[in-house]
């Protein structure tokens, strides 16, 4: 019953987690590929496409079902919007883009890139004192979190707009601030820009040319930052009283000119330049320019919004149908949820039932498995009680063993004392034999010399040996024995030597026993151990342990 209700909880858990996960994995990658896609198309220009991508990915992520960053999607949004010149739609995303980069712990760069962007919004829609406020409040956060490229980004069109309001001073201070800052060839070429600039507003014209000629020569990139030189040498150009450098200038900004809205200050300023050099056709023309370029821009914006109104209805409609699924799904796992609970609330009836219904059996069983186990456990306390009889008998064997040791052990002590006192008796006699033979009246006395022969005589007969060698049996009756079976080739020699280490003697002893130098006691040793086939340091561990 366990097992199966374990099972059973197994199998909802898995189940409510593929009913939750799949749903986040869906969105997830749908986010995902909405991002790219709306990313590539604003890269490619197809604006409402971008739109269309882009919304929809903010549907999901509102939803909480994807982990992408709402407040990059909606600066995305922004940009979308701003450069469609949609510029309301593009500041709401942008204050909503701001509000969510806000919700974080710590002040971050993604705050600073939509101030900055909102700036630059206001700075389009020629409200220059609102675009100041959101670029220094950007330069200031930018300061706080150390970001260069904020720093610089925001400082650069503080700059531009200091410049245009004749502050030159207050531009002057921002751009030595960035001066150093590590910046972009883009940003750099910018920078220089805005610095000829601010020559120009101060009426040193000729500095402000030098920088610009020098840019122009070295900006092979025909980019924003090249249509802004050439104005600024148009201007100068125009200063200088040289109208017709002033035209060309700007008439070769223009090729490089996309936005409508700089197109048609390029026409006017063309057209003002041609009347005031003469040319009233040309100037007439490009008035005429400036007129259709307004249509044109008039119209633009008139599809651009019918464009913008389509994709809002498309993702209303992919909103709603988000809404919808994310409905049918909550109601679809309410009901899985409750089913679940039918379920597991059934299972507890019919376990409740079959435990009624093997109560009895159950209580039975525990009753037999009492008396088995009580019976058990007079089994165990006899045979621990038998096992404790043995262990007393082993003990007391193992006591009069260790006695027989100590023994066998004071017998071995006193065979070595024996051994060792007859070695010095037998050096004292060979000294006196010696010290005798050296006497003169001793040496020409035939029957002290024939004494002194039978003497030394019995110095070399090995009658202590053997007896020594009886007392060694009775004291160690199996040592022999075990010895010349493990052993047969050992001499009588090496069998003498191998008794005298198991009596624990060491070979200092052993050479005084048998009156031969420390030396050569070493090398029996070391012959015996090889005759053995034994290591030489592990010869008297196993002599002491060889009837084990």
């Amino acid at each position: 019953m366990k097992y199966k209700l374990l099972l059973f909880l197994i199998f909802f858990f898995f189940s409510f987690c593929f009913y939750s996960q799949d749903e986040k994995k869906f969105s997830s990658k749908e986010c995902q590929e909405l991002l790219n896609q709306g990313i590539k198309a604003y890269e490619d220009h197809n604006y409402s496409e971008a739109l269309k991508k882009l919304t929809k990915a903010e549907v999901i992520i509102q939803n909480k079902s994807c982990d992408q960053e709402l407040w990059y999607v909606q600066n995305f949004i922004g940009n979308v919007y701003k450069i469609s010149t949609n510029y309301a739609e593009g500041l709401e995303y942008y204050l909503k883009a701001l509000e969510n980069s806000r919700k974080e712990a710590e002040l971050n760069e993604n705050t600073a890139t939509v101030l900055t962007n909102i700036g630059a919004l206001y700075y389009q829609t020629n409200e220059k004192l609102k675009a100041l406020m959101y670029y220094e409040e950007a330069y200031e956060l930018a300061k706080k979190i150390d970001s260069d490229y904020n720093k610089v980004f925001a400082g650069l069109n503080i700059a531009d707009i200091y410049n245009k309001k004749g502050e030159l001073d207050k531009a002057l201070k921002y751009l030595n601030e960035i001066k150093n800052l590590d910046k972009s060839d883009f940003f750099q070429r910018i920078w220089e820009v805005n610095y000829a600039d601010n020559f120009y507003y101060r009426g040193e014209i000729t500095n402000a040319k030098h920088i610009a000629e020098k840019l122009l020569e070295k900006n092979k990139e025909k980019d924003v930052c090249h249509v802004c030189v050439l104005e600024l040498l148009a201007k100068i150009s125009e200063k200088q009283k040289d109208t017709k450098k002033a035209i060309a200038y700007t008439e070769d900004a223009l090729q490089y000119t996309v936005e409508w809205k700089s197109k048609i200050e390029k026409y006017k300023y063309l057209a003002d330049l041609y009347q005031e050099e003469g040319s009233y056709l040309k100037s007439l023309q490009y008035k005429d320019s400036a007129m259709l370029a307004k249509d044109s821009l008039a119209a633009r914006i008139n599809k651009q919004l019918f464009a913008v109104n389509k994709v809002k209805l498309e993702v209303q409609e992919y909103e709603n149908d988000l809404k919808t699924n994310l409905q049918k799904q909550k109601a679809e796992r309410k009901m899985f949820i409750l089913l679940i609970i039918f379920i597991v609330l059934l299972a507890i009836i019919i376990g409740f039932i079959i435990y009624k219904g093997f109560k009895n059996k159950i209580a039975k069983q525990k009753q037999a498995k009492t008396i088995i186990e009580s019976k058990q456990k007079i089994i165990k306390l006899e045979l621990e009680k038998e096992k404790s009889e043995h262990q007393a008998l082993k003990d007391q064997s193992l006591l009069q063993q260790e006695q027989l040791k100590n023994k066998i052990g004071q017998k071995n002590r006193k065979l070595s004392a024996k051994a060792l006192y007859l070695s010095d008796r037998d050096k004292l006699i060979e000294g006196i034999i010696d010290s005798l033979t050296q006497i003169p009246e001793i040496v020409k006395n035939k029957e002290v010399n024939d004494d002194i022969r039978s003497l030394k005589e019995h110095l070399k007969a090995d009658a202590e040996w053997d007896e020594f060698i009886e007392h060694f049996e009775k004291v160690n009756p199996e040592f022999l024995k075990t010895l010349n079976q493990k052993h047969a080739k050992l001499s009588e020699n090496d069998i003498r030597f191998l008794c005298y280490i198991y009596m624990n003697l060491d070979v200092k002893e052993i050479s005084l026993i048998l009156n031969i130098t420390i030396d050569a006691s070493r090398k029996r040793k070391q012959r015996i151990a090889k005759k053995m086939g034994i290591n030489v340091d592990k010869l008297h561990y196993y002599v002491l342990n060889i009837q084990e």
